[in-house]
């Protein structure tokens, strides 16, 4: 409910830049209780691709708090990314020049147009937690989900899944290739304080 208001009322962006302004400054404190570099992830709303002072906001950051890009991943989803084709084109291809990563949120809940992916610039498709949901369950969606993991592989990209619960779940993702799982079987939303603890 909360995205769409902001996005209604003209403030995501507003949102976003703040929210990637505290991703900068908590990454080299997430790096030392880790201790060890990891990958944090943005998602941008299909808003924020519109806004041309965006871009020149992302890069003015990096080098006030001396972030490498490459550790910065930003995730987009399907539909905002169609939305805004060419823009989005022309965004994310600045941000690989940069040197950070894109990935393709919530894949297979949007258009799912397999033609669009020969022609954009992602690293990481992010295979959406309804198809998760019912691995085991419904042999169909076992067989959609087993073959956006093969499609992605043929493609060379990193297969993210979303909304893993259970190990049966992170079993048969595993089984069948996928690069990396995500959700509430490995840990909830917690304060950056009580990261130091996480198995990441």
């Amino acid at each position: 409910e909360f995205v769409p208001l902001a996005e209604k009322s003209g403030k995501i962006n507003l949102i976003s830049r703040w929210v990637l302004q505290r991703l900068c400054q908590d990454l080299p404190v997430i790096h030392k209780r880790l201790g060890r570099p990891v990958c944090l992830a943005i998602n941008l709303s299909a808003n924020d691709i519109k806004v041309e002072s965006f871009m020149g906001f992302i890069q003015g950051l990096f080098e006030e708090y001396q972030i490498d890009p490459k550790f910065i991943e930003f995730e987009v989803t399907e539909s905002a990314y169609l939305e805004n084709f060419s823009a989005a084109n022309h965004f994310f291809e600045q941000i690989h020049q940069m040197g950070s990563s894109i990935a393709l949120d919530d894949f297979g809940t949007g258009y799912s147009s397999l033609s669009y992916l020969t022609k954009i610039p992602i690293d990481t498709l992010k295979i959406d937690k309804q198809f998760v949901d019912n691995l085991g369950l419904s042999s169909r969606s076992s067989l959609v989900t087993n073959t956006i993991i093969e499609m992605a592989k043929q493609l060379n990209l990193t297969i993210c899944a979303e909304g893993v619960e259970t190990q049966e779940q992170a079993d048969l993702l595993i089984k069948h290739g996928c690069h990396q799982l995500q959700g509430y079987l490995f840990g909830k939303p917690q304060p950056l304080e009580n990261i130091s603890a996480s198995p990441l």
